[in-house]
């Protein structure tokens, strides 16, 4: 039996993530706990208790201590999706987006939309990101002129007539 639950929930400490070596396909580390990460260049961008950290995953998956391969760590609210794009890592989740330089894990810039983000995509040089209430939302260098929302029609009770015929003479076919 499986319950489903509409709406955000606790993550189970079960939760958890594996690094594998794309070459050989040999499994690196696992990582245990609620997690979100991206890989680049080496480094494993992890967000997981209120923390996002850069850890270099040669150094990780070979079980030296966490100084030799922590490159940062920085404060991150509960997040739902981390992306890398260029020298930013953005880390997003409960009413939060925050851009990160990837070499000091400085801020770069923050966001506080009113809804929790559950997914991003980078694209012309421009930050997707996916929220809750259904929008999706655009940031980047250069202002651009907002769109109004897209209302997808209402459902039809029926089919149109000639959809209905025409699904009938092939079906007598």
């Amino acid at each position: 039996d499986m319950a489903v639950l509409e709406g955000s929930y606790t993550p189970d400490p079960g939760d958890g993530m594996v690094a594998f070596d794309a070459a050989t396909g040999r499994e690196l580390k696992e990582f245990s706990g609620p997690l979100e990460g991206a890989v680049s260049a080496g480094i494993l961008y992890a967000a997981a208790a209120g923390k996002l950290g850069a850890y270099r995953l040669r150094p990780l998956a070979d079980g030296v201590p966490p100084a030799a391969y922590t490159v940062w760590e920085a404060p991150c609210p509960r997040a739902y999706a981390v992306v890398v794009a260029g020298e930013s890592v953005v880390c997003a989740g409960e009413a939060s987006i925050r851009a990160l330089n990837t070499a000091t894990g400085a801020v770069l810039w923050e966001a506080r939309p009113d809804a929790d983000i559950r997914g991003l995509a980078v694209a012309d040089g421009r930050l997707y990101a996916s929220a809750t209430d259904g929008r999706i939302l655009c940031y980047g260098r250069d202002a651009v002129a907002p769109t109004l929302p897209i209302t997808p029609p209402a459902p039809q009770n029926s089919p149109p007539a000639a959809l209905v015929e025409r699904v009938r003479s092939v079906l007598q076919s």
